[in-house]
């Protein structure tokens, strides 16, 4: 997978974005939406291990780690690596920029065009879940499409944040609000007017656990046709 992200990276860094609509045909992809404090790399990895001890195909999840391993491929400074283990949404342009190299700097649209390109590129290529990214929006028009959406009351999300990163209720209700705030100035450059399908799937994490969302996923795809 990285290598394949670094070809094109290399291919594309001196060339104007030219994002291509999806064919309704390619895919399959799953995509994971989610309200900060919501679980979604746990139960793509879920997913993508439950569907790998059974189907044919190697299916993968894909997050932020493919910048970590793109920084470790284009052998970027150690300080421009650990930015990116700390990488969120709010950085995204920020992060991608240090990608290139040299003079060129592509300027923010072009670098979220080329992060369209990117999901694109893998939801093309078929049996990957999409983690974030804006995967809903851009993956929509693609008919071999399944699109899950993770949800919690904001009181849940923040009890969830504080226990994961050790700190305080009023630390973990900043958290939220600032994140929960930069997702969504960020998800506002993909969005699309009409023609968008809704969520095939929609949990609320606060009652429904990790295994049960899995289990509900994997059913429908089954009855997709998508695995065995």
């Amino acid at each position: 997978m990285e290598n394949l992200l670094l070809n094109y990276f290399q291919k594309r860094m001196h060339k104007e974005s030219d994002v291509v609509a999806p064919s309704r045909e390619e895919g399959p992809v799953i995509t994971i939406t989610r309200e900060y404090g919501c679980p979604g790399k746990i139960i793509a990895q879920q997913i993508v291990n439950q569907i790998n001890t059974r189907d044919n195909h190697s299916w993968k999840w894909i997050s932020k780690e493919i910048l970590e391993s793109l920084a470790q491929e284009l052998k970027l400074q150690p300080s421009v690596i650990r930015d990116i283990k700390n990488f969120d949404e709010r950085k995204t342009t920020d992060y991608l920029a240090l990608l290139f190299t040299g003079d060129y700097y592509p300027g923010e649209i072009k670098i979220k065009n080329t992060l369209t390109d990117i999901i694109l590129s893998f939801a093309r290529e078929g049996h990957a879940i999409i983690v974030g990214r804006a995967g809903y929006q851009i993956t929509n028009a693609i008919k071999k499409s399944y699109h899950i959406s993770l949800k919690a009351p904001l009181e849940w999300r923040i009890e969830h944040i504080c226990q994961r990163m050790n700190i305080n209720y009023l630390e973990g209700l900043k958290q939220v609000e600032i994140m929960s705030a930069k997702r969504e100035s960020f998800l506002k450059y993909f969005d699309k007017t009409g023609g968008m399908k809704p969520f095939d799937a929609v949990f609320d994490c606060s009652l429904t656990s990790n295994e049960e969302i899995e289990q509900v996923v994997l059913m429908d795809l089954r009855q997709r046709g998508w695995i065995s």
